[in-house]
């Protein structure tokens, strides 16, 4: 742009009024675009689909109003748009965070005076660059998790059985009282790192970061539990803090891309029993695996409706072919 420009001079000039980037503007398109076939005139569809997306300017509106049609003809119904828009949103957003981040650190050197003209300058790469890489991982993830989920037999409706892992940090909470922020930075990196390790070497799905740990999610409940044990050893070489895992097996809620239902409930509260550098599971997981890996089963109370339930240690040591990673495995678990 010439001249002097003012903030909002440029970001609308490289943004536009509807508020969002090039590059999410083109997957909003194909994700409405897939998702908003619902009878009705396209303008109430398109209020409809716009609030959960948070677009509220006119403009925005009309984007998406001009795509009911060819979601229409793909099929789909405002009702099962909903959570693709949550998805999207939910994705969105973090993406958005990260870049705000990155644009802030790079003008955190430049002179006040030069910082629009800067930011001017930048836009354009940091949209080529994000929205190339986000099309690459999208288009990747994509492909594998259809191949995945159409492979497997399929279940009538959202609602399904699935075995659902929780890694947790030890520690942890004791750990960020004076953790640094270089500290913390390197504590989520490795959070994920270890996610994505495991991703890539079981059959299992990472379904969301929380905290201090993660969700795993698959359908074969050996291979879950091995994928937990993974990443428990993961974090060990990893991190300064040792990690211990649940296991729980159930029927849950899919919205979103996320998960609801007892078994993820059921696993957050199996780590808190754990020992550091174990995993804990469910009877009904522990049946599914190997008996060289069953360890001694014990009774928990309190965790569904103060009704005690049988839980079973892995052997991990079995999973992985190696000694265990801690010199004392049964050491009670730490507050997290």
């Amino acid at each position: 742009m010439g001249g002097r420009a003012t903030l909002d001079e440029v970001l609308e000039h490289h943004l536009g009024s509807g508020g969002l980037l090039p590059h999410a503007r083109d997957q909003l398109r194909r994700l409405v675009a897939m998702a908003a076939g619902a009878a009705g005139s396209a303008e109430d569809e398109a209020t409809a689909l716009a609030q959960p997306l948070r677009l509220s300017s006119p403009s925005a509106v009309q984007e998406v109003a001009a795509l009911v049609g060819p979601a229409r003809a793909a099929g789909l119904t405002l009702e099962h748009s909903l959570p693709i828009a949550q998805a999207y949103v939910r994705a969105v957003g973090r993406i958005v965070e990260a870049e705000v981040e990155h644009v802030q650190r790079v003008l955190r050197g430049v002179p006040e005076e030069r910082r629009i003209a800067e930011l001017d300058r930048l836009l354009p790469e940091l949209m080529t660059a994000v929205g190339r890489g986000f099309d690459l991982v999208h288009r990747t993830s994509l492909r594998s998790a259809l191949n995945h989920a159409l492979a497997a037999s399929q279940s009538s409706g959202a609602i399904r059985e699935r075995v659902v892992a929780l890694i947790d940090l030890s520690g942890s909470t004791q750990y960020l009282v004076e953790a640094s922020e270089a500290e913390t930075e390197a504590l989520v990196d490795g959070l994920f790192q270890a996610g994505q390790a495991v991703a890539s070497e079981h059959r299992v799905t990472v379904v969301k970061y929380v905290g201090d740990g993660f969700f795993l999610s698959g359908r074969d409940p050996e291979e879950v539990v091995r994928a937990a044990a993974g990443a428990v050893r993961h974090i060990g070489a990893l991190l300064p803090l040792p990690a211990r895992a649940g296991v729980a097996r159930g029927r849950v809620i899919s919205r979103a891309g996320d998960l609801f239902g007892l078994p993820v409930n059921v696993a957050q509260l199996l780590t808190k029993r754990a020992d550091r550098h174990a995993v804990l599971v469910t009877a009904s997981v522990a049946r599914d695996l190997p008996a060289s890996v069953r360890g001694a089963a014990r009774k928990i109370d309190g965790v569904v409706a103060d009704e005690p339930i049988t839980a079973v240690d892995v052997a991990t040591h079995c999973l992985h072919g190696d000694a265990a990673q801690s010199d004392d495995p049964t050491s009670p678990a730490d507050a997290g």
